[in-house]
């Protein structure tokens, strides 16, 4: 018989790994699993590299859209791996986007029935991502949250506890107290080009960052494009505004959007720029190259197919 090999993020937001074990005992039937909480993601990744595919029918990731990210290096040098993702980060955006709950029994449906779709992945130098990724405010926000994350135990509960939320007003608080994010960039792509001074650039694969702003309304993970969104630096009322409407479903309005497979961004003043992608800080430079991978993540989905 065949297994299901369960990796659990230990520091995930809202996971308590205890009861979760048990959960998987009592709802997860008709399969054998094997159970592992390791205290790395070098630690996770070795379990991963070391899954004879011939046994394990699928690998979930207990976690967030962070966790999943940290083990994509991994995931993708396995291009046959199934991969389920039960929800336990903070804004667990790519499972809001493919409607994966906390539930055992929906997870026990998807992996009988083998329902799976392919989601593309997006490549910036050599790093990976699966949902928003960029620069400006989305990066410093980004950084400000995991910074506090490691500072301070109680502000990280508090932070858990207001959820995907707490992106949107910390990005609010940034963009308020007017900290650094403007940045001079060149966009490149054959499908247009963009120079200029801007606040925010995002590289978007899905509808939603945060699971609650409206960044780019007809991109889908699915589709093999993603969409670049541009905000120019057009002082903080408008920016702030800006934010308000994506987060009450407005959309933003930005100064510069395309869709495209493969863009260049650079720094014109050839500063290093904090990239971030999956709520994580990926990568500093000043050039990065972005490039779609095309259906590289197996994942579990109730959804038949990518059209979010």
């Amino acid at each position: 018989m065949k297994k299901v090999l369960i990796i659990a993020n230990h520091k995930a937001g809202n996971a308590k790994i205890s009861w979760l074990k048990q959960e998987f005992k009592r709802n997860l039937w008709g399969w054998d699993f094997e159970w592992h909480a390791p205290k790395s993601i070098d630690d996770a990744s070795e379990i991963i590299n070391g899954a004879d595919q011939s046994i394990v029918e699928a690998v979930v990731i207990v976690g967030g859209d962070g966790t999943l990210n940290r083990l994509l290096p991994t995931i993708i040098k396995k291009p046959n791996l199934k991969i389920g993702l039960f929800p336990a980060g903070t804004a667990n955006d790519l499972a809001s986007a493919h409607q994966l709950k906390d539930s055992c029994f929906d997870l026990q449906m998807m992996i009988d029935k083998e329902q799976l779709v392919k989601v593309d992945l997006i490549k910036v130098n050599e790093s990976y991502f699966s949902t928003t990724g960029g620069i400006g405010i989305g990066a410093l926000t980004t950084a400000k949250i995991n910074d506090t994350r490691k500072k301070s135990q109680l502000i990280c509960s508090m932070l858990r506890l207001v959820g995907s939320h707490s992106y949107s007003l910390i990005a609010a608080q940034l963009i308020a107290l007017g900290w650094h994010y403007n940045n001079r960039v060149k966009i490149e792509a054959d499908e247009g080009a963009f120079e200029g001074n801007t606040a925010s650039v995002l590289v978007c694969n899905q509808r939603y960052l945060g699971r609650g702003l409206l960044i780019a309304p007809n991109a889908c993970d699915g589709d093999g494009l993603f969409d670049v969104v541009a905000l120019k630096s057009s002082g903080r009322v408008n920016i702030l505004q800006n934010l308000v409407n994506a987060k009450y479903g407005e959309g933003l309005a930005p100064d510069f959007l395309l869709t495209t497979k493969r863009c260049r961004i650079s720094s014109l003043d050839q500063k290093q720029l904090i990239f971030f992608g999956d709520g994580e800080t990926l990568l500093k430079d000043e050039v990065f190259d972005i490039s779609l991978c095309p259906g590289a993540l197996s994942l579990y989905s109730p959804k038949l197919k990518v059209a979010q």
